[in-house]
């Protein structure tokens, strides 16, 4: 039988009008917006960031989802269970991990999402930008992870009266690459580490705006930061690189926490 599909106009990630309106249909099945929703909060909180350009590597993998109808978890169930394996997974610290974690299955074809050259795959690469995954597969560094890291030591630079980091393109393109090797060699530890800010910077920022002088002192006086510097930005990325990044991380969960993990 020959499926017939309807797609929601949409832009962006804001796909439908309202929850009951039909996202796609197959032979008389409806998806309906409200659980199509489900599959791309599940994809934001993988990328860690808003979709922005990946909305529509995810749309069409959803689509061919649907299509396919092969008679197992359909992709809003699976989004719904690994959704749930995150939001569930423990602390802040389990919870990045068990977020990297589905990043890196998902894109090594290790996870019931297909292959790694299929459309859940390149869908998922796409819209967070992965840069890179440890040799075991175990975890995978994007680029909200990068951004996120920059992000902090760009705070801890400006609680050492440095100012805030300032990385020319030409810079920037380097230290992705310095902070990518660094994951790679790094320990298990180091690469949670990596994992546990960029998709937790916006509340970090909101629970740093609203603690007190106190407050933020204690996290000054609980990481261990590299050494006050008078280099460049890019100088003082590598100190960072440098310290002991996980207790640094641990240090900003334990103070400002509980932080959500809410891209």
């Amino acid at each position: 039988m020959i499926a017939a599909v309807f797609l929601a106009a949409c832009t962006g990630s804001s796909l439908c009008a309202t929850p009951e309106e039909s996202f796609a249909v197959r032979d008389g099945e409806v998806l309906r917006c409200g659980a199509a929703q489900d599959v791309f909060a599940w994809a934001r909180r993988l990328a860690g960031r808003p979709l922005g350009a990946g909305t529509e590597g995810i749309h069409a993998a959803l689509r061919a989802d649907f299509l396919a109808d092969q008679g197992e978890l359909s992709a809003v169930e699976r989004a719904r269970r690994d959704g749930t394996l995150i939001a569930e997974a423990g602390d802040s610290w389990a919870v990045a991990a068990a977020r990297s974690e589905q990043v890196a299955a998902l894109v090594r074809g290790r996870s019931d999402w297909g292959p790694a050259d299929g459309p859940w795959a390149r869908a998922v690469s796409n819209a967070a930008a992965v840069w890179a995954v440890d040799a075991s597969g175990a975890l995978a560094l994007t680029e909200s992870d990068i951004e996120g890291f920059l992000h902090l030591a760009s705070l801890l630079r400006e609680l050492q009266g440095g100012g805030p980091l300032r990385l020319s393109v030409a810079d920037r393109h380097e230290v992705y690459r310095d902070i990518s090797d660094q994951f790679l060699i790094g320990t298990p530890d180091d690469r949670v580490a990596f994992v546990a800010i960029g998709p937790f910077w916006q509340g970090v920022t909101s629970s740093w705006r609203s603690a007190s002088y106190d407050h933020q002192q204690a996290f000054v006086r609980a990481a261990p930061l590299p050494p006050p510097m008078e280099g460049t930005s890019k100088d003082y990325v590598r100190a960072v690189l440098r310290s002991d990044l996980p207790a640094v991380v641990r240090a900003l969960h334990q103070v400002l926490g509980p932080i959500p993990m809410d891209p």
